[in-house]
């Protein structure tokens, strides 16, 4: 296992010796790097993090080190910083990282072994005078003396060095003068995630300039003890987000001074989305009424009609309002079945008008002739949807012109009989797909998974199949891959895994069986000899699984 292993480890045109073994460097980097993963022996991995030529193969080796020793020559040595920076990385001698972090030529490595360090004197030097601006914020992150943390948190001139400053602080009063006045909304954002105090919080809900900053504020606030400013932001903030934010907060709080506050807020006119979460709080049926039947958004009319219970307003609604949504609205509270037929018959509404009142109906002989004579789809749809009766259903499965239809009278379809002619006959595969899938006759389904044309329609049929043998041919003759890939997932016997991971000519079908194999043998000459990259991965995957399994 390791000599094939170590071929695959390396470039074209170049070899290397390793414990005596030349290794044949393979042209495939992905290959290489990934067999590297999986080598052991850290004899070997330092060979190759010390010799290779490419500092992408010499990078991963060292991710695989564990010799302190040896991770401090190669953080010393490699002429390649990204080889040097992941050496460092598995550093653990706070000498060694200290060494590197003053005198490593390039910012990244230090910064790095700046990472991994807990000297505080030293960590303080960097965060202070260091002029590489990502060094400061990685000493800040662990920096402890909380006096230079509030200083650099209030006079670094980057912002990402005192957002993190800030989020090491202790000082609620410091964290609140940032959080009101630092020039970038990020580091704000960030004092405000660490505020405990509810007026500062409250202060900047309502001022800040930034609508992030007045969200993150407004999601933090109480809404028992901030009730008053919850309603003022909720009705006065310029960002609707904000608003609503605040309009959920204080619907947290059911008690009648908020209901006065969604009044407040749905009746002060402007842009409906924040008046519409408004309404959708508000209790009282009069005032629904109200906003259901003369508000001049839609959508503040539609949130109102979806809470009346009043059929009188909402038969008005239903039969007047200029909008279909709020129409539908009041359709689906409604519960006047004359009207209901009403609508639904009328062939001057719109369908989707239509198809809400089809939705209420309790009438079985009026849906049954919506179901089989209406002109449109959509209505028939809705009404099929509704009916009990099998053998209409089974009528209206069978004859319909739109697919649609059928389909979702398949869907409600019970009786055996008729599933199985409409999974063998329907010119859909879709609606073959669906009445097989309620099949259990398993001599009807080791027909139609031999006979039917479409992938989908076999694969659905291969799923409520239960013999293994019939699975094994399906496995192994079905013409399409993507058949034969899922029933390998289905498949017991590792004689036929093992052929149909050799032998199918498609990749996909070829990966799915090495996933299953146990064979470790059969597994390694995978991994080396099959044509294709994933599949060669595959193996190599299953081969790490199940020696972890094994240990």
């Amino acid at each position: 296992m390791l000599r094939y292993l170590l071929s695959l480890i390396g470039l074209a045109g170049c070899s290397c010796l390793v414990h005596g073994l030349i290794i044949v460097m393979d042209p495939d980097e992905s290959k290489a790097r990934h067999a590297i993963d999986q080598i052991r022996d850290q004899d070997v991995l330092t060979d190759i993090a010390i010799n290779h030529e490419d500092r992408w193969m010499r990078e991963v080796a060292v991710g695989r080190i564990n010799d302190q020793t040896v991770l401090a020559e190669i953080a010393k040595d490699d002429k390649e910083g990204h080889v040097r920076r992941a050496a460092i990385l598995r550093l653990d001698d706070q000498d060694v990282l200290l060494k590197f972090a003053r005198g490593d030529d390039h910012a990244w490595v230090r910064t790095a072994a700046v990472s991994k360090l807990d000297d505080q004197s030293f960590l303080e030097d960097i965060a202070t005078n260091e002029i590489w601006f990502d060094m400061r914020q990685e000493a800040v992150r662990k920096l402890d003396n909380q006096a230079l943390i509030a200083k650099i948190a209030k006079t670094d001139k980057v912002e990402f060095v005192r957002g993190d400053a800030v989020l090491r602080l202790d000082d609620q009063k410091l964290i609140a003068e940032i959080a009101k006045n630092d020039p970038y909304y990020g580091v704000r954002q960030k004092a405000v995630s660490k505020l405990e105090d509810q007026a500062v919080l409250a202060e900047i809900a309502k001022n800040d300039e930034s609508q992030y900053v007045r969200l993150d504020a407004v999601e933090k606030l109480d809404p028992a003890s901030q009730r008053e400013t919850l309603a003022e932001i909720a009705k006065k903030d310029k960002d609707n987000l904000v608003r609503s934010t605040a309009i959920f907060a204080l619907h947290k709080l059911s008690d009648k001074v908020n209901q006065a506050v969604f009044v407040e807020i749905a009746e002060s006119g402007g842009d409906g989305t924040a008046r519409m979460h408004a309404v959708a709080k508000i209790n009282d049926q009069a005032l629904l009424a109200k906003f259901a039947t003369s508000d001049n958004s839609e959508y503040v009319r539609r949130a109102a009609a979806g809470k009346l219970d009043d059929q009188t307003v909402l038969a008005k609604i239903a039969k007047n309002d200029n909008n279909e949504m709020v129409r539908g609205a009041a359709l689906e509270r409604l519960s006047d079945q004359t009207l209901l037929a009403e609508i639904a018959q009328d062939n001057k509404e719109g369908f989707y008008v239509r198809q809400f009142a089809v939705r209420r109906l309790d009438d079985q002989k009026l849906l049954a002739a919506l179901a089989k004579n209406d002109a449109d789809g959509t209505v028939r749809q809705s009404a099929v949807v509704r009916i009990a009766d099998q053998e209409l259903l089974a009528e209206i499965a069978k004859n319909d012109k739109d697919e649609q239809v059928r389909f979702f009278a398949t869907y409600n379809l019970k009786v055996p009989e008729y599933l199985a002619e409409i999974a063998q006959n329907d010119e859909s595969y879709n609606v073959r797909q669906t009445a097989v899938y309620k099949l259990n006759d398993q001599v009807l389904l080791e027909k139609i998974v031999q006979s039917d044309t479409h992938e989908m329609v076999r694969l659905a049929a291969m799923r409520r199949l239960n013999d293994q043998t019939i699975l094994e041919k399906i496995a192994r003759n079905d013409e399409s891959a993507h058949v034969r890939w899922w029933t390998i997932f289905r498949l017991d016997n590792q004689t036929v895994l093992a052929e149909i991971a050799q032998k199918d000519d498609d990749t996909q079908a070829r990966r799915g069986a090495v996933s299953r194999l146990d064979d470790l043998m059969l597994l390694a000459e995978i991994a080396q000899d099959d044509p294709s990259e994933k599949v060669r991965r595959a193996a190599e995957e299953r081969l790490k699984e199940l020696q972890k399994r094994d240990f």
